[in-house]
């Protein structure tokens, strides 16, 4: 072979080889930066589920804050009246609004009206839950006369809840109680935060011995990452985090 011929199969060689390096390590980044943007992706979805679950909270607060500035509120509140509870505390109306639980409290802890709706039933609320939300010390009672809203688990069932002082219209005071709402975390609840967002979205209870394997995954990584992220196969990725209740506990698995 000439020289030629000799220099000329050394350098197609090493271009060859110098193509297969840049292809394998280009291949390697681009999918290092694919699989990046899934996680990105995947982390937003979980994000935007959260702030759902948030905006949520802060409608229902909204509307309690209706029902809390307000003169006949605050009558009620000191004198139990019948007039009020006959026009206003009806079945319907918070049916309509998707509340399952209202407690008025006053100044002095005690129960002045209480109701449970429940599949389209009214009853009284049962004394172990008055005792959990009304507890003294409980930050639905704070005395800062600012709202306070979050999650809590009631008779083993997790509920959006929300507190308002209650007050004159024109806002002042002093607090004669509070306006504690609760609206339960369905399956119907969660299906349209799921719509809301285009995620599949689901709650899991933060009991390891009820939940599956991967659950029981997330609940050890979530105790030192807000997000855990796992790979369920080649095309989906499942993304976890915490939702805290009102004292800061943790009562739901978000997948």
């Amino acid at each position: 072979m000439s020289l030629r011929a000799r220099v000329f199969s050394i350098v197609i060689g090493l271009t060859v080889a110098a193509i297969v390096i840049i292809y394998a390590i280009s291949n390697t980044w681009l999918l290092d930066r694919f699989e990046a943007l899934d996680r990105e992706h995947t982390e937003q979805h979980v994000e935007q589920a959260r702030a759902e679950f948030d905006e949520d909270l802060a409608d229902l607060n909204t509307i309690n804050l209706d029902w809390t500035v307000w003169d006949d509120s605050y009558q009620f509140i000191q004198d139990g009246n019948d007039d009020y509870a006959r026009s206003n505390l009806v079945t319907f109306g918070f049916e309509n609004l998707g509340i399952n639980l209202i407690l008025y409290v006053d100044g002095q802890g005690r129960i002045v009206y209480q109701q449970l709706y429940d599949d389209g039933l009214s009853q009284a609320v049962p004394p172990a839950l008055i005792d959990e939300l009304a507890l003294a010390g409980s930050p639905l009672l704070a005395a800062d006369e600012e709202a306070r809203q979050g999650f809590l688990e009631l008779g083993g069932q997790p509920m959006v809840v929300v507190s308002n002082p209650i007050l004159r219209s024109d806002g002042s005071g002093p607090g004669r109680g509070f306006l504690i709402w609760g609206r339960f975390i369905t399956e119907e609840y969660v299906a349209v935060v799921s719509d809301k967002t285009a995620t599949d979205i689901r709650l899991h209870q933060t009991d390891p011995g009820g939940a599956d394997e991967g659950v029981r995954r997330a609940l050890v990584q979530l105790e030192t990452s807000e997000i855990w992220l796992e790979p369920i196969n080649q095309d989906e990725m499942a993304a976890y985090t915490l939702i805290r209740d009102i004292y800061d506990e943790p009562i739901l698995v978000l997948q």
